[in-house]
């Protein structure tokens, strides 16, 4: 389902895009959709996480002095990795974009083993690994292609930043390492047994991958990852408040725990987001000027937005 709606989302904005073309907005600069998979991607995920702040911020959980303290100190995290990213997206790009893409996959992975947990996929009866585990096994594979990537750049001559993004793989592939090394016996569990046992999990890994390299591949950069991150939790989000079938005693209430508030909550910033990115291109020619529009709707701002999000959900439970 989730990765249905991820090609009827770029259809959508896809059809945005054939009509300025053909109304003749050929400057990119003045459109709406610049580029039918990043419009999707910053439109519906700005939506993602509006709605991920409200719920946290009226959360029961908020009301405890020790969760606000956490979350305030993540806010102050994402502060300062925004900042280092700006500082290194200056000088080196291509490695800036990488440790992006890296921090982000940390992102999703961490709540696709949520959702493997709480949709009652994973195992129940037999010794089962940590999330941790779970987590460093597909980055340790992918530390090792990383790696590999680079070192083949490396002797073919690439003109990279060989230095630097063979330093990220080794990071991602030692951290990797150490976590596997502390989460994992092999005597409990053989490759095989973990692969057998948790194949929904690692499945859903593989197709996340495919997923991205395919958006790559297309000339779509990351953008179809987080597209499909966020349809993920949509469609996970609304199987939940299904199957809790809350009687709402309050508009609040309506809107955290049902369907129909959920899909208000969601569908309703996600189109008034692009009322305004219409306001924006059509009326202020996309100037910076309009600096609550470029603060919210510009895609080089995204980035920032995306650090934000997912340091702040390092604050939540898993």
């Amino acid at each position: 389902m989730s990765v249905l709606l991820l090609l009827v989302v770029i259809a959508f904005f896809g059809t945005i895009y054939g009509a300025e073309m053909q109304a003749g907005i050929w400057n990119s600069d003045l459109r709406l959709v610049r580029d039918p998979a990043q419009a999707a991607m910053r439109y519906i995920g700005m939506s993602h996480f509006l709605v991920a702040l409200f719920y946290a911020a009226t959360s029961k959980r908020m009301r405890n002095t020790a969760a606000r303290l956490k979350f305030a100190v993540t806010c102050a995290a994402a502060v300062a990795i925004c900042i280092a990213f700006a500082k290194l997206n200056a000088a080196m790009p291509l490695v800036a974009i990488v440790a992006f893409v890296g921090y982000f996959m940390v992102h999703d992975f961490r709540d696709q083993i949520l959702f493997y947990s709480l949709n009652g996929d994973a195992v129940r009866d037999s010794p089962r690994p940590t999330a941790s585990l779970l987590l460093a096994l597909p980055f340790f594979i992918i530390g090792v292609l990383f790696v590999a990537v680079v070192g083949v750049a490396a002797v073919a001559g690439a003109e990279l930043p060989i230095a630097a993004l063979a330093a990220e793989g080794g990071i991602v592939l030692i951290a990797a390492t150490l976590v596997l090394r502390r989460t994992w016996d092999p005597a409990g569990m053989s490759l095989h047994r973990l692969a057998s046992e948790h194949r929904p999990i690692l499945f859903v890994f593989g197709g996340v991958l495919l997923v991205l390299g395919a958006s790559i591949a297309a000339g779509w950069q990351g953008h179809a990852i987080v597209i499909l991150h966020v349809v993920t939790w949509y469609v996970f989000t609304m199987v939940m408040l299904r199957a809790r079938s809350c009687t709402p005693q309050s508009l609040f209430q309506w809107l955290r725990d049902t369907p129909a508030g959920f899909n208000v909550l969601h569908v309703g910033s996600a189109v008034l987001l692009l009322a305004a990115g219409a306001l924006w291109a059509y009326s202020f020619r996309n100037d910076p000027s309009h600096r609550v529009l470029w603060g919210l709707l510009s895609g080089d701002n995204f980035y920032y937005w995306t650090i934000a999000h997912v340091t702040v959900s390092f604050a939540s439970p898993r």
